[in-house]
């Protein structure tokens, strides 16, 4: 097929799908159109959309933003992309426009290219949507779609220009233009697209197009996935950090065991962040061994012979209860008066009576090492 035959058929689709297609820039005149698409490079235009009110609350004229000062314009600006640049590109174009062209957006393709921050494209875009000069300006999506159809296979978008201006009307031109960029937009995406359910691609690009086009989505996709894998755990291929690399978490934490491949400084904090990521390596691969204080205090059994005579009368624990003739073993232990909280005495006479009984002295070790601790 035809080049200028391929162009009719396409140009019958867009204007079935876009009949009256809106500038996509909010302006007011041609001076905001000409602001709002020299803020548009490098930066969508519902970006653009975003940040123009409030600069055009500032100035909306050549005079005004003249006397701005650039800052003032960049503090508006700042979220597009080269604000900087941008800036000092307004404010040096709202002066030239009063210098030279009192204060109005010349109607000159020549002139407009000549002013700070224009270009071809905004030239055109300017000329074409404010003047009513037929042209055609080419951006990504336009360069982009152009390929893909097959009506210009140059790499530049000057020749993208010639060609696409030879094989529509030149009273399409500015209409054209806005199409083919919705349609990019909605339709054909620059990666991952699927040509053959496109309603244009399907016919219009050609075997060769659309078998490269996959072959470079496929190589992106195993890109992608090798870049994901590189940061995935994978089930039993954890490795060990070396002792000079282990890095331990930003709140103190433990070490851990990283998975392959983040084995870096910053891949690690990520993975640390990431459930499941790492491992945490114990601090102390057996239990601590108790100390001495945290030993659990075992009542000995009282190894005193009951008493002899009735005359000797034992207490057998905290309770008040006595030993009768019969007698018994005694079970000393520290105990806790309910007057004196938290202060463990013995109630036991073994000490008093000065027997002896180890039940008697272990208790009174304990009541002591737990005062010292305690501070009592």
């Amino acid at each position: 097929m035809k080049r200028s035959e391929k162009a009719e058929q396409i140009l019958f689709q867009l204007e079935e799908l876009y009949p009256a297609p809106p500038i996509p820039l909010d302006h007011r005149d041609p001076f905001t159109l000409l602001i709002a698409v020299l803020l548009s490079a490098q930066t969508t235009d519902l970006r653009v959309n975003l940040v123009t009110p409030g600069l055009f609350e500032k100035a909306s004229t050549p005079e005004a933003m003249a006397s701005l000062e650039v800052e003032d314009i960049l503090d508006s600006i700042k979220t597009c992309g080269l604000a900087p640049t941008k800036a000092k590109n307004v404010r040096r174009l709202a002066e030239i426009l009063v210098e030279r062209h009192a204060g109005e957006v010349p109607a000159d393709l020549a002139a407009l290219e000549a002013l700070p921050g224009v270009g071809h494209k905004t030239a055109s875009v300017v000329m074409a949507q404010c003047f009513g000069v037929p042209a055609f300006p080419v951006d990504t999506h336009i360069h982009r779609l152009a390929a893909r159809w097959g009506l210009s296979n140059d790499t530049t978008v000057e020749r993208t220009e010639r060609d696409l201006k030879a094989v529509f009307p030149e009273s399409t031109w500015s209409k054209v233009h806005l199409q083919i960029i919705f349609f990019g937009r909605e339709h054909c995406p620059a990666r991952f697209h699927d040509l053959t359910g496109c309603p244009i691609c399907s016919w219009a690009a050609t075997k060769k197009r659309a078998l490269d086009e996959r072959r470079r989505d496929d190589a992106a996709r195993r890109r992608q996935r090798q870049q994901q894998a590189l940061h995935r755990p994978q089930p039993g291929a954890h490795a060990r950090v070396p002792a000079a690399g282990m890095q331990r978490a930003r709140s103190g934490g433990p070490a851990v065991l990283y998975p392959r491949g983040c084995l870096d400084r910053d891949g690690a904090r990520r993975a640390v962040k990431r459930s499941g990521v790492a491992k945490r390596r114990p601090r102390h691969p057996l239990p601590r061994p108790r100390t001495r204080s945290q030993k659990p205090t075992r009542p000995l059994a009282c190894t005193t012979p009951p008493p002899q005579s009735p005359t000797q009368r034992w207490s057998r624990s905290g309770t008040g209860s006595r030993w009768g003739e019969a007698g018994g073993a005694c079970t000393a232990t520290a105990t806790n008066p309910p007057t004196i909280p938290h202060r463990p005495t013995l109630a036991t006479s073994c000490n008093e009576a000065g027997s002896g009984c180890p039940a008697a002295r272990h208790a009174a070790a304990v009541w002591r090492r737990q005062a010292s601790i305690k501070g009592l």
